[in-house]
C-alpha cells in the first residue's frame, strides 16, 4: 500500500510543532490529529527549538472563534459541560474536561478550512 505524503508550509510545520508542546497533550496525538509521521514531527520539534522553524502570529482577522462556554455542573474538580463552536462545527464535551484537552480540540478546529 502506498503512502500519501503531504508537504506542509512552514507555518503549518511549526504550529504543529508548537502544538506538540502544550501541557497534556501527547507527540502521538498530535502527530495523528494532523497526520504527521512521528519521525517528521519530532524533527518539526527539534527545528522549533533550535530556532529554524517560527511560530508566526495569525492575524486577528483569521480568528474563527466564539467564546468557550462553560457551564459547571459538579462543583469544585469537574468543570462540566463544554461547547467549542469554530466554523460551522460545533463539539460538546461532557465530563470531566482538562484544559488541555480543550486547548488541543481549538487548535484542531483552527485548521478547518
Amino acid at each position: 500500500a502506498g503512502t500519501h505524503r503531504r508537504d506542509w508550509s512552514k507555518e503549518e510545520k511549526a504550529w504543529i510543532a508548537q502544538e506538540s508542546f502544550e501541557r497534556g497533550i501527547t507527540v502521538v496525538e498530535v502527530a495523528e490529529r494532523h497526520g504527521v509521521p512521528i519521525r517528521r514531527l519530532s524533527k518539526w520539534r527539534k527545528q522549533l527549538r533550535r530556532g529554524e522553524l517560527v511560530v508566526p502570529q495569525r492575524p486577528e482577522a483569521e480568528n474563527p472563534f466564539a467564546a468557550i462556554a462553560v457551564e459547571a455542573t459538579v462543583p469544585a474538580v469537574h468543570v462540566g459541560a463544554v461547547s467549542v463552536e469554530a466554523r460551522g462545527v460545533t463539539v460538546r464535551l461532557d465530563g470531566d474536561v482538562s484544559t488541555a484537552r480543550i486547548s488541543a480540540i481549538a487548535s484542531a478546529l483552527r485548521g478547518i478550512r
